[in-house]
């Protein structure tokens, strides 16, 4: 019998719930899993078993989701839709299986071996991190064998390792890993249907107004000084993870300024709040943001793995 997933009664399982986190997680996940390998969530559906998993993402009748989240989210023009169907990750048929068959001889059972010894490396330094910074672990009050220790596994290891081998894959510096792993997680935030359903107004409302300002002032200050005049896509760039503006929801130009910050090695960073022909109001509510959302967030990414800056200050201009 065949039937719409739509019509099934299912369990439900809220991914987005911020308590939902270490052993309530684990709880409420063998919960559902009990139930089932097909669970509602508040965008869609999960999958919960490795089989399934699978095969869902092995289908050709499967795209990804990206512009469909964007099409829930009533994204269909401006600056954050131009630079969503712009992805890669959104191409699909011939041209799909063309690229990917460039880069699937690189990434074979075979060729990946040789990066086996590296991808050990990597992880004997972390181990070795974390056994250096790590609390010794106890067990009901009682001392633990000697040498172990406890550590947050996902920021010890979950979090720097991918980047770690995605740099020695790229031929990228070792010591960019850091960066590596700000970009990717800037960029897939727009796939992310959470940030698209808490971020979108503010990343949309602060592209467009900021962009057209931009835009406006370097192409008259182009003409003036005979250099050449900014684009829609020049000014995407510098928003983006490599450019020099930080625009964005307080998430997006926090996660920046830290990146940056680790990036040059330093501990302070001034930000200007407006530029010429935004309003007042605008530039009040950006001092306001940064104040009360983008310091504190910054803080306390930089709290996670290094000693806090000595102050985040700012210049209106």
């Amino acid at each position: 019998m065949t039937a719409l997933v739509s019509e099934l009664e299912l369990p439900a399982f809220d991914h987005t719930d911020e308590s939902m986190r270490g052993e309530r997680f684990h709880r409420a996940m063998a919960e559902v899993r009990a139930e089932g390998w097909l669970a509602q969530g508040p965008y869609g559906y999960i999958a919960l078993d490795r089989e399934s998993a699978e095969f869902f993402l092995r289908t050709r009748s499967a795209i990804f989701p990206g512009m469909k989240i964007a099409e829930i989210f009533g994204v269909t023009e401006g600056p954050l839709y131009e630079q969503m169907k712009r992805n890669i990750l959104h191409v699909n048929g011939a041209d799909h299986t063309r690229l990917r068959s460039l880069v699937n001889p690189a990434l074979s059972a075979r060729a990946v071996e040789r990066y086996r010894p590296a991808m050990q490396g990597f992880m004997a330094g972390l181990l070795e991190q974390a056994l250096a910074a790590g609390a010794p672990a106890s067990a009901n009050g009682a001392a633990a064998g000697e040498g172990v220790v406890r550590c947050e596994f996902v920021e010890a290891f979950a979090k720097p390792y991918p980047s770690l081998v995605i740099a020695q894959v790229m031929g990228a510096p070792v010591a960019d890993a850091p960066r590596l792993h700000h970009w990717s997680n800037w960029i897939q935030r727009q796939f992310d249907a959470t940030s698209m359903a808490t971020e979108m107004a503010e990343i949309e409302q602060a592209v467009a107004e900021f962009g057209r300002r931009w835009i406006e002032t370097l192409r008259r200050v182009s003409r003036e000084r005979g250099f050449t005049p900014p684009t829609r896509e020049s000014f995407m760039a510098d928003v983006g993870p490599l450019g020099a503006l930080y625009v964005g929801s307080p998430e997006t130009v926090a996660q920046k300024i830290v990146a940056n910050l680790r990036t040059l090695e330093a501990s302070r960073f001034d930000l200007k709040f407006g530029m010429p022909g935004m309003s007042q109001e605008a530039v009040k509510a950006n001092v306001e943001l940064y104040g009360n959302r983008v310091i504190p967030r910054v803080r306390e990414l930089w709290a996670d793995r290094e000693p806090q800056p000595s102050s985040a200050g700012g210049e209106i201009g």
